[in-house]
């Protein structure tokens, strides 16, 4: 009889954990595909930044400015409005919607592509000692492909293909780092940014091409297209110019410091910062999940059922993240030399400063995500108006004066701005809820 009671016992445990793999496995695959973005992210950045030395590494993070800026534009007119309204539509509906978004987005890639290069040509004139310019094409081909493999992996999350973003993923950050480590370990001499860009561009194609095929049944009517675009642009021009202006400050921060400082301190602040966003793995992968549901929740209960989602689980999985930032900010010198060599050291309280900017940003992205589940993304344009302009008045003068750490500060201030702003756009909201 007690081995028929442990056996049942055990029949339960194992009933309750499957249970519960198959509640969560959207953030279990979630989490798997951050995981792989994230990590080979930061195993590019360090290859760069090791093989190639310090200035150079420089003159990449410049040039990825422009990749920077589509990326930023893609979230803003086309992942979040996707990501928060594709997630309402009805099965019957999806097939019209998806035909207007794809419409969308293949316009912008094209459009961004075009812009990146023009961009990174323009700025020979300005910054000749940049050398920019040669790498022009290969930056406009990653923008290219890199927008159509990061569609089609949010378009996979948003109607719940998980594992068909993993699979796309897979295959573009695994041959990326396959690619760039046969250039850097094995083709030596032709070892130089242009080829290291052209390999990721390379790599965001065939993720891309792997992904395309398991796009089915897209219809494309005319007026869906119509009404899609007009819903996503309600939704996105607020936001457009909210995202954009992460852009503004990642531009503003690292066009200052290398005008004023130089090409190796744009290597060591982006070095220190990459050391911070190794919490995009679970942050990101958040992200992937969290903005559907959230929307999801406020369209059933309301503003109430937005909150005991935000308390339920949002809260709790921030507080994770937290924690580890400080152990990051702890561990800061440390980390740093040991990642990317003794050539960085003595600034391991740049990690502790972006640290603490990122900590500013996580408490922002909770408001945030319930402004976004609510469509009122005119607060966030408030907030991104605000941040902009401080910087813009502050920067120069912070860095001329202060160098790397007044570069922090105005970080710290950009965030802060916003925070400011979008929490009283929430107070008002909350307020006629």
């Amino acid at each position: 009889m007690a081995t028929n009671i442990i056996e049942s016992h055990t029949r339960g445990v194992f009933r309750r954990w499957r249970e519960l793999a198959r509640r969560f496995s959207h953030i279990n695959w979630a989490l798997a595909d951050q995981a792989i973005v994230s990590g080979t992210n930061f195993a590019t950045t360090v290859m760069i930044a090791r093989f190639l030395g310090i200035e150079e590494f420089g003159r990449f993070v410049l040039a990825w400015l422009a990749v920077f800026f589509a990326q930023n534009l893609q979230i803003a007119l086309i992942i979040d409005p996707m990501m928060t309204i594709g997630a309402k539509q009805a099965p019957a509906e999806r097939p019209a919607y998806s035909g207007a978004v794809l419409i969308q987005q293949v316009l912008l890639a094209v459009v961004s592509s075009v812009a990146a290069f023009l961009f990174l040509k323009a700025s020979g004139r300005f910054f000749p000692d940049w050398n920019l310019a040669p790498i022009a094409l290969p930056v406009a081909l990653l923008v290219l492909a890199a927008q159509a493999a990061d569609f089609l992996r949010r378009y996979f999350f948003t109607f719940s293909r998980p594992h068909l973003s993993f699979l796309v993923d897979c295959v573009r950050y695994g041959g990326q780092l396959l690619m760039l480590a046969v250039l850097f370990v094995f083709a030596a001499d032709n070892a130089t940014t242009g080829n290291a860009v052209y390999a990721m561009a390379t790599a965001a194609l065939l993720g891309a091409l792997v992904g395309a095929p398991w796009v089915r049944g897209l219809s494309f009517v005319r007026g869906t297209v119509i009404s899609v675009t007009q819903r996503h642009w309600r939704f996105a021009r607020w936001l457009a110019p909210s995202v954009l202006s992460i852009w503004a400050r990642e531009n503003l921060i690292y066009t200052v410091v290398g005008a004023k400082l130089g090409l190796a301190d744009v290597g060591i602040l982006r070095a220190a910062q990459q050391l911070v966003t190794m919490v995009n793995v679970p942050l990101h992968g958040f992200a992937n999940v969290v903005p559907m549901r959230a929307g999801a929740a406020y369209a059933k209960q309301g503003y109430a059922g937005l909150v005991d989602f935000i308390e339920f689980f949002v809260l709790r999985y921030m507080a994770v993240i937290f924690a580890v930032l400080a152990i990051i900010a702890l561990a800061g010198e440390p980390l740093l030399v040991f990642v990317y060599g003794q050539e960085y050291a003595g600034n391991g309280y740049l990690v502790s400063a972006f640290s603490l900017v990122m900590a500013i940003v996580l408490v922002r992205t909770i408001v945030a995500i319930m402004m976004r589940a609510m469509e009122a993304t005119v607060y966030e344009f408030y907030a991104s108006a605000a941040s902009i302009a401080l910087m813009a008045f502050t920067i120069i003068p912070l860095v001329q004066y202060f160098g790397m750490s007044g570069a922090m500060v105005a970080a710290a201030l950009y965030e802060c701005a916003g925070l400011a702003a979008i929490a009283l756009g929430l107070g008002k909201l909350r307020t006629r809820a």
